[in-house]
């Protein structure tokens, strides 16, 4: 994907790569990784505490929303700017430079194989995204737009949330993942 400046969504057994060997994603802003709770925790521990590689994850602890963000922009940018959507209580997505948040309410159920879908809506925004032209993209408010990757990761994510919100209003408790 580097050799060819290729978009890449990273997600499932393709983080656990990224939390033992962090150097083959780092600098590679094309990147968008997409962790849940515990492989966020883990990313987290193998970026910022490289020293305590191959220890036990420590399970993110409910931060203030300032902290868990700081420490998301922190990640992203000892990753070399590459985009990560920090799924879980308090939804954010960043690239190190700027922060969104997914503030889209997450459905009374979450079933499997929601965040393959939402891996599969990513790679296409993401794709799609990259060949856009970034001027059209909104800007945060210096005027800096924010990059392709950041804006498409954000959309995936509220998109398949209000998917999932729209399944889970027809099939309620027995919405699965085709149903989103």
């Amino acid at each position: 994907a580097r050799a060819r400046a290729l978009p890449i969504v990273i997600d499932a057994d393709g983080l656990h790569l990224v939390t033992e060997r962090p150097g083959v994603i780092a600098g590679y802003e094309r990147a968008v990784l997409l962790p849940n709770e515990a492989e966020y925790a883990r990313l987290r521990d193998a970026v910022l505490l490289p020293e305590t590689a191959g220890a036990a994850p420590t399970p993110p602890a409910p931060p203030a929303a300032a902290d868990a963000e700081a420490e998301l922009k922190r990640v992203c940018a000892a990753l070399g700017h590459v985009t990560v959507v920090r799924k879980g209580r308090v939804d954010l997505v960043s690239d190190g430079r700027q922060l969104l948040p997914c503030s889209e309410a997450t459905p009374p159920r979450r079933c499997g194989g929601l965040g393959d879908i939402l891996a599969g809506a990513c790679g296409v925004l993401v794709n799609w995204a990259s060949r856009a032209d970034a001027s059209l993209l909104p800007a945060d408010g210096s005027g800096t737009p924010a990059s392709p990757q950041l804006w498409a990761a954000w959309t995936a994510w509220v998109r398949t949330k209000r998917s999932a919100k729209a399944a889970f209003a027809a099939r309620r408790r027995s919405m699965t993942a085709p149903d989103v």
